[in-house]
């Protein structure tokens, strides 16, 4: 079932532009979890809930990942769901939507902090 780009939206998303080390722990079209090697995508826009990404590999809806993304000077390290993943209109690539499930304590105390800053950046408070 697709969803809507408005039913996506929990919140306001930011424009970003950093790479996305990413490799897919669970998935409906992987065979063997020690032959997934990491891949890199980039992002595109992010909120407080998850990222989207351009990614090289079709992601199903449900796969749940591994992500690694360094913002100003900080490595952070999440666990996500997949919620949508469609092709992009030009080229090889996918554009993915994925949630974080787990982000440490102070990744998301940092991550929340990033966020209000680009928010006020962007004239969105």
């Amino acid at each position: 079932m697709k969803v809507s780009l408005a039913e996506r939206r929990k919140a306001p998303r930011i424009p970003v532009d950093f790479g996305i080390k990413y490799r897919i722990l669970r998935g409906k079209n992987i065979q063997k979890l020690e032959e997934q090697s990491y891949r890199i995508g980039i992002a595109k826009n992010m909120s407080q809930y998850g990222i989207c990404m351009s990614a090289p590999d079709p992601l199903e809806e449900g796969d749940i990942i591994h992500i690694n993304f360094i913002i100003k000077d900080r490595e952070i390290d999440a666990f996500c769901s997949v919620i949508w993943s469609e092709k992009e209109p030009i080229g090889n690539m996918y554009e993915v939507g994925f949630e974080f499930d787990f982000l440490g304590h102070y990744d998301s105390l940092y991550l929340i902090q990033y966020m209000a800053e680009m928010f006020a950046k962007y004239g969105m408070i």
